[in-house]
């Protein structure tokens, strides 16, 4: 993750990264791009309560988190600045989702609808690692809720549509890694099942009776035309740009336990 970030940062740009104590090689990948690091917070800290240190601690006029298993897409954050230069109105965007593997291979993507925060409110499919906006908007919304495991991000993405303007930009931001030890594979029917349910239920997003049925037919939707969008022409695309997010930062098996968070 993190050189897929340095490679696109210029001097006014922040990186912070919260560590929860690796054992691993972290601590010299961490130390081998230390010119490029704002700061490194190691510390005993859950995953929400790490990612509100670093918001609490760091200010910038924009901002997003990764988790490490997380990669940033090549121009990410140019076109993102771009984007909110070009539209004050807007608070935060997101993009599509692409998946890649263990091996950072492609595998699948989500192809989103526009924004809808009837639909978003409801059903999380919003992808966090795509997600940038204002520090204005997270000033007025508040941060992020570290009582949290799973959903912090849901939740938080629930006060940023209740509060101001989302779009979904027809991109792909980010990508997010799918393997057997990831946290969203382990808890997501459990305890993110659970977290899920609390953030509809403080926000009034129902989800019974006709809701129930619309969020089927979305879930289909978004399969269906994943599934169509992703044509050969558009894999071999997106593998490109993993393999030059990947050949930039030297990329390595992930650190399960390491929470980096760029925020720019």
């Amino acid at each position: 993750m993190i050189t897929s970030v340095i490679g696109q940062m210029d001097r006014n740009d922040q990186l912070v990264i919260v560590d929860a104590g690796s054992t691993d090689s972290t601590p010299d990948i961490l130390n081998a791009y230390s010119a490029h690091i704002t700061h490194v917070e190691v510390a005993p800290l859950k995953q929400a309560p790490a990612i509100r240190w670093g918001f609490d601690h760091f200010t910038s006029d924009l901002c997003c988190y990764l988790n490490t298993d997380d990669i940033l897409m090549p121009g990410a954050i140019e076109r993102i600045k771009n984007h909110f230069a070009k539209h004050p109105q807007c608070d935060a965007v997101y993009s599509h989702r692409a998946f890649i593997d263990g091996q950072s291979r492609v595998s699948r993507i989500w192809h989103l609808p526009e924004h809808r925060t009837a639909l978003m409110g409801r059903w999380d499919y919003i992808p966090q690692e795509t997600c940038f906006w204002r520090r204005s908007a997270m000033d007025v919304a508040g941060g992020i809720d570290a009582s949290f495991d799973f959903a912090m991000d849901y939740d938080f993405f629930c006060r940023l549509m209740r509060n101001g303007r989302l779009e979904r930009l027809n991109e792909f931001l980010a990508c997010f890694r799918e393997h057997e030890e990831s946290k969203t594979n382990n808890l997501v029917t459990t305890i993110g099942a659970e977290e899920v349910d609390r953030v509809r239920a403080k926000y009034g997003f129902t989800t019974s009776g006709l809701w129930r049925g619309i969020g089927r037919l979305l879930r289909h939707y978004i399969e269906l035309k994943s599934r169509l969008a992703l044509t050969a022409n558009l894999q071999a695309e997106l593998q490109v740009d993993v393999n030059i997010a990947i050949r930039k930062a030297g990329h390595s098996s992930p650190a399960d336990e390491t929470i980096g968070e760029p925020k720019f």
